[in-house]
């Protein structure tokens, strides 16, 4: 009896699916604090753009397979808006555009996010940068009431199941000039040093097994030569 639920344990073990408990999928750091992200206004349009050198860290459980949980990436942001301020707070809505975080190791991408609107949604739920000049942030969210996206993919990460939420959002620092509304109503032209973080509701799977996994794998593949070699002395005696 103890025998039959041993191997039932350990079959049970190598099919065990990736479990992430946590909605947030990591962050970025800067390797270097410069000012690499470059808003500009073009009088009839706005551009959030910028590469730079930075740390990814996943999340707890979403370490890929056989990876280590930080690594240093190339981050790219390409983002536009029409859609000029009220005149009066620092808030520009109407962003879209897209980023990518490229390991710089391997070239696999770690994450590339998509953001905007489509079927024609309102400019108001795309993404927005506001703040008070000194410190600003960008951020976008998919929203269950509109067509609104914000689409995840990841050569690590499996976001079949993240249909409720997925969302970023960019701290941009060290403005420089501080940012002021133009007389064309678009926020002044500046740059800044940033941070972000990310989230998918429900969490992302790895592609491949966690490491808690591998080692349960290892185990139940262990348990079965024992079972197999105390089968053989058996027969032998």
């Amino acid at each position: 009896m103890f025998r039959r639920l041993l191997m039932s344990v350990a079959l049970l073990a190598l099919f065990l699916p990736a479990v992430v408990l946590a909605d947030n999928i990591g962050q970025i750091n800067q390797v270097l604090q410069g000012n690499d992200f470059i808003l500009t206004d073009n009088t009839t349009n706005e551009t959030l753009t910028g590469t730079t050198q930075v740390y990814f860290t996943y999340a707890p459980g979403l370490v890929p397979l056989f990876g280590v949980n930080q690594q240093a990436a190339t981050l790219t942001i390409s983002a536009q808006t029409f859609t000029a301020t009220d005149g009066s707070d620092l808030i520009e809505g109407g962003w879209s555009g897209y980023f990518k975080i490229i390991d710089n190791y391997n070239n696999q991408n770690l994450l590339t996010g998509t953001f905007g609107t489509y079927n024609g949604d309102a400019p108001t739920g795309k993404g927005s940068l506001n703040g008070d000049g000194y410190e600003m942030t960008f951020a976008d969210s998919t929203s269950a009431t509109s067509t609104t996206q914000v689409v995840f993919t990841s050569a690590y990460l499996n976001f079949m199941g993240s249909t409720q939420h997925q969302a970023f959002s960019f701290s941009l620092s060290n403005l420089s000039p501080v940012l002021s509304i133009e007389t064309d109503n678009f926020l002044s032209s500046a740059t800044a040093a940033g941070t972000g973080t990310f989230s998918a509701t429900p969490g992302p799977t790895p592609m491949g097994p966690e490491p808690a996994t591998l080692w349960l794998t290892a185990g139940a593949l262990a348990g079965f030569g024992f079972l197999v070699r105390k089968r053989k002395l058996r027969r032998v005696s």
